[in-house]
């Protein structure tokens, strides 16, 4: 094993630590398909994962979406997928819930530190030393050593020094800085408007992620930690955020706090591709493998059928009629496993887009849009310049 799996393991191992030690988990899947004009609708949901400890909150959640679905069901028409978080939203809420996460792609809970995809290990493992650095070279950056957490005497001590140290961390992240911080905020519309402000990313990936947090409790024996009003980020004031930090976890179990686990419940949309896709593919690949000169006509009209029902057209047809004429099943083969992959990934592209669509119109019409989550100069000069250049 070499040293970047060697480190990939590591994290993930520390994630699945933090994970299972921190939260009590459970996840709900909303289940789509396809609806009317090529757009989505709204099947059902469903309790995929639970291993939540907390009982009551397990059946409460069972109990009000199985109405939830009844509704669904009973409703006669196709959902806006933005009724359907307003109503979980609204579930979550009676259930105590007040702090939430949007994100627009398929990350876990990880901070921006961890994601060794996106950064070289040297990244984590040296952050102490550029935090330092930058708090340095900058004089609006106080740095805060972890190693003055030995002189707190109490909880609160503790829990105030985090506070003063991730309000500094949180400016850094303003700037693009990979911290050990998530970003968490009590407004759950600013995170779904989170979760769809990345209008290119279509592949469902998406998560809305709702926490049950006891401020205090939490802040003393969990990850969550408040920070300070701060004049220098504007952003955490407008956004309403706090942070969940994941460097105090190794505080905690280095001092053996008993850790007090959050509710967390998250919130993923999965695409089902239409009952008939399989059989109606499947009778395409029966009339592919069978050479028969005949059949050139029939495929060739189930192509412009196959392309006319998704509305795109994927295939050079010299190179469909050469496939056709092969001897060689195989290829054959290939060719309807590169055509199925295809038109599923093209379809569940559209339905994602739709959706995406659907929830930042809705939050538009709410006032919720995603440059106001931006104040400071630099990104409202952006959000200007965008309306005036061509598309």
């Amino acid at each position: 094993m070499n040293s970047e799996s060697r480190y990939a393991k590591e994290i993930d191992n520390f994630i699945n630590k933090v994970n299972n030690q921190c939260f009590n988990n459970v996840r709900i899947l909303i289940n789509i398909i396809d609806g009317q004009d090529n757009k989505y609708k709204v099947n059902d949901i469903a309790i995929i994962d639970d291993k939540s400890d907390n009982c009551n909150l397990l059946n409460d959640l069972k109990y009000k979406i199985k109405k939830l679905n009844k509704k669904i069901k009973n409703s006669g028409f196709n959902w806006n997928i933005f009724y359907l978080y307003k109503e979980l939203i609204q579930i979550l809420k009676e259930l105590g819930f007040n702090y939430f996460r949007g994100q627009n792609d398929k990350w876990e809970l990880v901070p921006s530190i961890l994601r060794y995809k996106l950064y070289k290990d040297d990244v984590s493992q040296k952050f102490e030393l550029k935090y330092k650095k930058i708090s340095e070279r900058f004089e609006d950056i106080k740095y805060y050593d972890l190693e003055q957490l030995k002189n707190t005497k109490t909880k609160r001590d503790e829990a105030s020094f985090f506070e003063k140290r991730n309000t500094e961390l949180g400016i850094l992240q303003h700037y693009g800085f990979p911290t050990p911080l998530l970003d968490i905020t009590q407004n759950p519309y600013v995170a779904l408007l989170f979760m769809c402000s990345d209008s290119h990313n279509n592949n469902g990936s998406k998560r809305f992620d709702a926490f049950n947090i006891d401020e205090e409790k939490h802040s003393e024996n969990n990850i969550f930690s408040l920070s300070y009003i701060d004049r220098r980020n504007k952003r955490i004031n407008v956004q309403r955020g706090e942070f969940l930090d994941f460097s105090k976890f190794q505080e905690l179990n280095s001092k053996k706090i008993k850790i007090k686990r959050i509710d967390h419940v998250s919130i993923v949309i999965q695409y089902n591709v239409i009952s008939d896709f399989d059989e109606y593919l499947s009778k395409y690949l029966d009339l592919v493998l069978d050479s028969r000169p005949n059949n050139n006509g029939k495929i060739q009209s189930k192509i412009s059928e196959i392309e006319d029902r998704y509305n795109f057209n994927i295939f050079d047809r010299k190179k469909v009629v050469s496939i056709i004429e092969s001897e060689n099943s195989d290829t054959k083969i290939a060719f309807i496993q590169f055509l199925y992959s295809s038109i599923k990934k093209y379809i569940s592209s559209g339905i994602y887009k739709y959706v995406n669509e659907d929830l930042k119109n809705k939050l538009n019409e709410f006032e919720y849009r995603e440059s106001d989550l931006y104040p400071d100069m630099e990104k409202q000069l952006e959000y200007m310049e965008r309306k005036y250049r061509k598309d």
